[in-house]
């Protein structure tokens, strides 16, 4: 038997001259809110329920694009933690023509030609980053009575997903505040070539050629054949077209194949092709306006890494009154920076 707490005089009737009973649940929670009857579509746990509603334990919770950062980019965790930056060496070699060391025997007083070196540095701001969790003892003896979803881990999940996700955003588009910290997609110093002029997956087979011959020779001649690539990063939507063959006479060999064949048969065998959504406008148009991006790098700690001097901690919930609980989420970390930017190449399709 249901427990009458209440009447609500807002809904007299003839039936219910004092107005319509409120009941209580066992344990004693209301079935309404202040402003009346919950509505179904608005936010909170409370809901009107019938005695036919069976409530699941199972919560839906949201998905979010998630990539594995480490895929695409050194990350060096614990390194400069509480530094206000990171100061990177870079060495300079001044050594003259190779040909100034040989010497004339025959020469009396022979000089030896000299060699020196230089050093440069590049300095990257590091940014600290932190977020509370607050709750109060109500919420946290509710959270025990619902017995179905608690609201303080789902704070903290949702804290840990910010987090997450906005590392993953600064990783590939550096941040939108600052101009001094970038992405893997936003190096200020890096070259654009235009061997890529429209999406890979809607080329025909004579201009896949033309393009599969030319983009090695580009990052070759872009950084004085001194390094090789070993990732390609593509726009999401394109690569995800690249799993149809190229040419309908060899069904079984598709663009993606024959590219990841081509750059095998160049000695390019540890070469990852990835896809990223950060490469497409669709989400980058805060970053690269109305502009699809490819990258081509060498995936090496001294050519282009992230730092993340201190990882995501959190402190033990405190109380000032045995009421209200605080308890703070922080880290330390740096955008993205390419020390060699000549090690990486970048090409640009418009957005359509």
């Amino acid at each position: 038997m249901r427990t009458v707490i209440g009447w609500d005089a807002s809904k007299k009737s003839d039936l219910f001259p004092q107005g319509e009973p409120i009941f209580a649940l066992k344990g004693g929670m209301e079935l309404k809110n202040a402003n009346g009857d919950i509505p179904g579509t608005g936010l909170g746990v409370q809901r009107t329920m019938d005695t036919l509603t069976y409530m699941k334990k199972l919560i839906t919770v949201p998905k979010y694009y998630e990539v594995n950062i480490s895929d695409y980019i050194p990350v060096v965790i614990g390194e400069g933690s509480w530094a206000d930056n990171i100061l990177t060496h870079l060495t300079i070699n001044s050594s003259g023509d190779y040909e100034d060391g040989i010497i004339n025997q025959g020469i009396d007083n022979a000089q030896l030609s000299k060699v020196n070196a230089a050093i440069s540095s590049i300095t990257v701001p590091v940014i600290t980053w932190a977020k509370t969790v607050n709750y109060n003892q109500i919420e946290l003896e509710q959270a025990l009575f619902a017995n179905n979803w608690n609201i303080i881990n789902s704070r903290h999940e949702s804290r840990q997903m910010n987090w997450e996700n906005g590392v993953q955003q600064w990783a590939f588009l550096g941040s939108k505040n600052r101009n001094d910290v970038y992405g893997l997609f936003t190096q200020p110093d890096v070259n654009i070539s235009g061997v890529i002029s429209e999406p890979l997956s809607t080329l025909d087979y004579a201009d896949y050629a033309t393009f599969i011959g030319a983009i090695y020779e580009a990052y070759r001649k872009n950084c004085a054949r001194t390094a090789k690539p070993n990732r390609f990063v593509m726009p999401e939507d394109d690569f995800n077209g690249m799993g149809v063959p190229f040419n309908p006479a060899y069904p079984m060999n598709t663009r993606m194949s024959w590219l990841l064949q081509t750059f095998a048969n160049l000695g390019l065998s540890d070469m990852k092709v990835l896809p990223s959504a950060y490469g497409m406008n669709d989400y980058n148009s805060e970053y690269l306006s109305s502009l699809n991006r490819y990258a081509m790098y060498n995936y090496e700690e001294e050519s282009i890494r992230m730092d993340i001097p201190v990882n995501i901690r959190s402190t033990m919930p405190g109380t000032l009154n045995n009421f209200m609980f605080q308890d703070v989420a922080y880290a330390m970390l740096t955008g993205v920076r390419a020390y060699r930017q000549l090690e990486m190449l970048y090409f640009d399709t418009p957005a359509t």
